[in-house]
């Protein structure tokens, strides 16, 4: 699997949440920080027949698409089933943007993160935030997945992180010769062809909406 991709295990796991979207049809969903669509494209192809939202995203195939930010979204108040942000919540994670996924949400309606990481970015300590108007996490479902890539294409998904973007000269030259020393060491995982493994999940957290009627909430 290409771990750009979302499996379509994990896309299925995320819409069977307690959001209330699995099985239903024409669910109304939005989908913010749309992107590429890695998530709304799996969503809109099923079954259900979702009616999404797109937020900020690429034109889209049986999506509505319409320009806005996670703190001004282009709906009325509490007139959605469930709010998703796939690979972009760290972005927009503020006070602002969950008084606006409140607003648009109806009561008991669910705001589900998805998240695509690779097993060497994973932290050891996880602390999780809530404030009065949605529940803690109440759902977190794991997809693991693996993905084979050339040293070269190792090289190139490692140099992407912020902290060795930002290098430049001898200490990029120091890191680059770091990583190929240890790539090329005995005990990495490689297949028949000379690919490494790069082990990783998609991670879903919940949070439901309690009220749906905290508009405005300050801090």
């Amino acid at each position: 699997m290409d771990s750009a991709q979302l499996s379509e295990k994990a896309v299925d796991r995320l819409s069977s949440m307690p959001s209330g979207v699995s099985g239903l049809h024409g669910t109304r969903i939005v989908d913010l920080a749309a992107g590429t669509g890695k998530l709304t494209e799996p969503l809109a192809t099923r079954d259900e027949e979702f009616d999404i939202l797109a937020v900020e995203p690429k034109q889209l195939n049986k999506v509505i698409v319409q320009e806005g930010l996670s703190t001004m979204t282009p709906t009325e108040n509490a007139t959605v089933d469930a709010v998703i942000a796939a690979q972009d919540f760290h972005w927009f994670a503020n006070l602002e943007t969950l008084n606006e996924i409140d607003r648009v949400l109806k009561p008991g309606g669910g705001f589900d993160m998805i998240w695509n990481t690779d097993d060497y970015q994973l932290s050891q300590v996880h602390k999780a935030e809530t404030h009065d108007f949605f529940s803690p996490p109440s759902v977190e479902d794991m997809a693991k997945w693996i993905v084979w890539l050339s040293k070269e294409a190792a090289w190139s998904r490692y140099s992407t992180l912020s902290q060795i973007a930002v290098l430049t000269g001898d200490e990029l030259v120091r890191t680059k010769k770091t990583f190929y020393k240890a790539i090329n060491s005995d005990d990495v995982e490689m297949n028949e062809k000379g690919e490494v493994a790069l082990h990783g999940m998609t991670v879903s957290k919940k949070k439901t909406s309690l009220l749906g009627e905290h508009f405005n909430m300050q801090s």
